[in-house]
């Protein structure tokens, strides 16, 4: 394993190596982007099941309301495994809570662009997260922060640009902070804001050179016995409201039904979920997430069936929390409860 750094330079917007010279010789540069709720709608789920519309798709939309770097087309393959890492130096403006959102992308010759890994940081986090380590941001005041990405492993191929990109929100993966920051990221001689990316260099020997790890097809464990009564499925839509501003992300992930001959059980289950939030609004966001899972026993002629419902929003102080649970038996309702919660934002 190795590493590759590479500079940001906001006066290029690109992703230099670490042995080039930042543009202008005076002063550091800034740049800076506002908290646009779209940056994160082209994301994927959270948990993603391999289903169409779960993971995520062409990051440009993203793109057009971030901070972005891309390095120069590359002359050779680089392989990245492992955690990438973003120091950067960064202020806020607005507010004194934030959040920064970092997105590793693959931008490909005809224009397309692949998301390979991401980070979140809470900024009031900046220091850690102990309770005596958590505190407010100053505006203006500039501080140095490093934000983690995900682990990946993924080859971005020669001829390939790769990309970073920044931005102070990420919604519906990460809850909109009460303050609808301005984000700025500063660069120059004056301060230091790198990208680390870990890199797997293929041995030599023979064994490793017949097929790369990276590029191997994957393997998978014997299957279970089962017929396919509704196979799976999702649908995921964005609406945007250009006059309103008002902005609906929702995603149906139907995961199927199967019948599993050996013990005769049949079940399956869809999952429904919807975002709202008002552009520039952060407090309006609001999620609806409906589940149901059906399990059924032919041979003996009986039926199950659970049923939820859950609601959160959130004010400047508190988030709110409305929730529902039902469950039948051959269609006769034989549990009911609901509840509601209120719980302190503490500086999310």
């Amino acid at each position: 394993m190795s590493e590759a750094v590479f500079l940001l330079d906001n006066r290029s917007q690109k992703l230099l190596s670490a042995d080039q010279t930042l543009g202008g010789s005076e002063g550091n540069d800034v740049r800076s982007i506002g908290g646009s709720c779209m940056a994160g709608m082209w994301g994927g789920d959270w948990l993603s099941w391999g289903i169409a519309g779960d993971l995520p798709s062409d990051q440009k939309f993203a793109n057009a309301v971030s901070l972005c770097w891309a390095s120069e087309p590359l002359v050779q393959d680089l392989c990245i495994m492992g955690s990438p890492t973003v120091e950067c130096t960064i202020s806020v403006a607005d507010g004194t809570w934030g959040i920064v959102a970092a997105r590793l992308c693959d931008v490909f010759p005809d224009g397309q662009v692949a998301l390979v890994s991401y980070g979140l940081l809470n900024l009031t986090h900046r220091q850690g997260h102990d309770t005596g380590a958590v505190s407010e941001l100053t505006p203006s005041q500039e501080y140095q922060v490093s934000i983690q990405l995900k682990v990946t492993g993924y080859t971005v191929p020669r001829g390939h640009q790769l990309q970073l990109c920044i931005s102070p929100s990420y919604w519906p993966m990460a809850w909109p902070s009460r303050d609808n920051v301005t984000l700025s990221v500063i660069t120059g001689p004056c301060t230091q804001s790198t990208l680390r990316v870990p890199v797997h260099v293929p041995s030599n020997t023979s064994a490793s050179s017949k097929q790369h790890p990276l590029t191997a097809t994957p393997r998978l464990g014997p299957d279970i016995p089962h017929t396919v009564i509704r196979p799976s499925g999702g649908k995921r839509e964005v609406q945007l409201g250009l006059s309103s501003g008002k902005h609906l992300m929702s995603s149906v992930t139907d995961l199927g039904c199967i019948y599993l001959p050996e013990n005769g059980t049949k079940f399956g289950e869809v999952w429904s979920d919807y975002y709202h939030i008002e552009e520039n609004v952060p407090n309006s966001a609001k999620a609806i997430c409906d589940r149901t899972f059906n399990i059924e026993w032919p041979r003996v002629g009986t039926k199950a069936k659970v049923v939820t419902h859950s609601e959160m929003w959130s004010d400047q102080k508190v988030f709110f929390l409305n929730n529902k649970l039902q469950a039948f038996v051959d269609d006769e309702a034989i549990f009911e409860d609901s509840w509601e919660d209120t719980i302190k934002r503490n500086f999310v």
